[in-house]
């Protein structure tokens, strides 16, 4: 063999380490960090006794559905259609002493009283406030303010701690379009108790003279 034919054997290429695909420590199934997006909704349930009242509104649909559920208000609808109700209320518990709203104030909400007490008061000039009337758990404020925006006629303070169950007009038009028949008997329902209140004023009228 020629010295010059001679050729160095080929060098073996090293072996590239196979770096092992990262695997979940999540169980089988789930993911190891739930989007937010995608995080189920907790089921409705009744506040805890013994907890503080919050000052603060809240905007559970299904908490508003519950305590919705719970009071007198409720008598003739369906948990379904409760439950279709509180995507459309804000929740609000209110210290004793709250001022709700102010006579002539501009507002257009309803509030469902599921709880405490609260007075109505009419001012006249130079003297103190007179008391009206006082409205408790399973009655409503504010449905004419409702329906046709105007001023407030008088003004309501919570006479003792107080939760709330708040419809605007914007909710009630939106309630409207998405679920008719619901808007429907909502106000039905509105025009009945109405009629109930204009009774009583009357007959207290009557009374009086």
């Amino acid at each position: 063999m020629a010295l010059g034919s001679f050729s160095k054997p080929p060098v073996p290429a090293k072996p590239v380490a196979k770096v092992p695909a990262t695997q979940s420590t999540a169980p089988a199934g789930r993911s190891s960090a739930p989007s937010k997006s995608g995080a189920s909704k907790p089921s409705a349930s009744a506040p805890s006794k013994g907890n503080t009242p919050s000052l603060e509104d809240e905007k559970s649909a299904g908490q508003c559905a519950t305590i919705l559920e719970e009071s007198k208000w409720a008598i003739g609808f369906s948990w379904p259609e409760i439950q279709a109700l509180g995507i459309y209320l804000t929740l609000a518990r209110l210290a004793k002493g709250t001022v709700i709203f102010q006579e002539g104030s501009s507002d257009d909400t309803l509030s469902i009283i599921t709880s405490g007490s609260i007075s109505i008061l009419k001012e006249v000039a130079g003297t103190p406030p007179k008391v009206l009337a006082s409205v408790g758990a399973g009655q409503t404020l504010g449905e004419m303010s409702l329906v046709d925006g105007g001023h407030r006629s008088a003004t309501a303070v919570a006479a003792t701690e107080v939760t709330l169950l708040n419809m605007t007009r914007n909710s009630l038009d939106l309630m409207i379009h998405e679920k008719p028949a619901l808007a429907a008997k909502f106000i039905f329902k509105l025009s009945r108790l109405l009629s109930q209140r204009l009774r009583m004023t009357s007959s207290n009228l009557a009374d009086r003279m």
